[in-house]
């Protein structure tokens, strides 16, 4: 089990190589937007409900959203000072927040697209450099078809790994914790 945790690891260091290339400073910029719109996204994410509850205790209790406004909790006094807005203007906050927070999400996935199909065709390229390389000896003991279908579902894999853990894992490990 060691083991194939082991190769596990070192396969996904190799893929996220992939996106990290030395000379690529327009891929290095295109994973540092897509980075900074996944945490403004996150911080989008995380103020919506605080936004919804200001609102909601406006609307049931105006005097008690003056109180929290005034420093009751100093640890959500802060929060944009939502409780001094009117539950009107904070609905408008909470409708522009989750609008915003599903903009950025939508255009960290389209910044990052081009990153992942960009690793997609290094691997392919690569793998088929290699393929190429080899003498004639293999390709005419070996079935070529079926490897090229291999490396082929190997190419989708990476692209998976690579979408699902930066669109995906870390962003939910951010928002987490």
């Amino acid at each position: 089990a060691r083991n194939d945790a082991s190769e596990s690891l070192v396969a996904l260091r190799s893929a996220w190589g992939l996106l990290w290339e030395p000379g690529d400073v327009w891929m290095r910029q295109r994973i540092g937007a897509a980075f900074l719109l996944m945490l403004g996204g996150k911080a989008a994410t995380i103020q919506v409900p605080f936004l919804f509850k200001y609102a909601i205790d406006g609307l049931s209790e105006p005097v008690a959203g003056a109180a929290v406004a005034g420093g009751a909790d100093p640890a959500t006094a802060g929060l944009f000072a939502a409780a001094s807005l009117a539950p009107p203007a904070l609905m408008l906050a909470y409708g522009a927040t989750r609008i915003a927070a599903d903009g950025m999400t939508q255009l960290r996935n389209a910044l990052f697209s081009y990153v992942t199909e960009d690793a997609i065709r290094r691997v392919s390229l690569r793998t088929f450099n290699h393929l190429m390389s080899l003498d004639l000896a293999f390709h005419l003991d070996r079935q070529t078809g079926a490897l090229t279908r291999v490396v082929e579902r190997g190419t989708r894999a990476v692209g998976t790994v690579l979408s699902m853990s930066v669109l995906h894992v870390i962003p939910t490990a951010i928002e987490v914790s």
